[in-house]
């Protein structure tokens, strides 16, 4: 690539500086040692204070350095190289701050619970969504509960659900109690049933004609989900973060798993 043709303030915009300062920093680069004067003349759009600001900006990052000549403010550059020393300086304390609010979010997500008097609700969509949905019961850590119709899904997610999210639920020791509701004689109904214990899951099954689940509703911790991968619909799902509600649909739960078996329906 010709050099010319390179945008050097958009590149370097990506290293975390701001647009004023990217721009600023170029304009070092290409002219070298100058005053507030000159660069206010290279850059007319920021006022004396916001390129004072900037430049100060630079500074702290060690990207500029700046000196007195003739009792005169000048600013010059300093190598390029040192963006390299940033970017890992930057690192580092993204690394720190990602431990730090690692170790704060669940106290901060208890005070945002007792403030919020409305459930947090989140939307996904497609087959994406629909993993992250999945891949948010494995975060909890919690034991699962599930109401689950096996018919008509869509071959991609129960493909995805059965290879890669099953093992990731087992490798973090994560079980579930899984009430089915299916056609017994169903080949992916047994095919389900007999990878029960290698999956770390409890399965009681429920004939489709007594209840016809359309989709899966997951309880775990304080949220409950409900995850449609039905292929004749919209691959759409929903995360309820509310304590009562999830109590609620935990009871609910307990009283299907409970009456299946005195029903007759194993």
């Amino acid at each position: 690539m010709d050099r010319k043709d390179i945008n050097y303030k958009e590149i370097l915009a990506r290293t975390g500086l701001n647009d004023s300062e990217a721009l600023v920093y170029e304009v070092l680069i290409k002219n070298g040692q100058v005053s507030i004067l000159s660069m206010q003349k290279l850059i007319p759009k920021l006022s004396r204070t916001n390129l004072y600001n900037v430049l100060q900006s630079l500074a702290q990052k060690s990207l500029v350095q700046k000196s007195d000549v003739k009792k005169k403010l000048e600013f010059r550059p300093n190598d390029p190289y040192q963006l390299k020393v940033y970017l890992n300086n930057r690192e580092r304390e993204l690394s720190q701050a990602q431990k730090m609010i690692d170790s704060v979010i669940p106290g901060l997500s208890e005070l945002y619970r007792n403030t919020t008097e409305k459930p947090v609700v989140r939307v996904f969509e497609g087959i994406e969504g629909i993993k992250n949905l999945y891949l948010d019961t494995l975060r909890s850590g919690q034991p699962i509960k599930s109401f689950l119709g096996l018919t008509q899904a869509e071959e991609t997610v129960s493909s995805w659900l059965r290879k890669s999210y099953a093992p990731l639920r087992i490798k973090n020791k994560i079980t579930a109690r899984v009430i089915v509701s299916a056609d017994k004689t169903d080949p992916e109904t047994a095919s389900y049933i007999g990878r029960t214990k290698e999956e770390l899951r409890e399965t009681r099954v429920v004939e489709q004609k007594l209840f016809p689940a359309l989709l899966e509703v997951q309880i775990y911790g304080n949220k409950v989900s409900f995850a449609n991968y039905n292929k004749n619909n919209a691959l759409i799902g929903v995360i309820i973060e509310n304590e009562l509600i999830a109590k609620t649909m935990s009871g609910l739960f307990e009283l299907a798993w409970q009456g299946i078996k005195a029903v007759g329906i194993s």
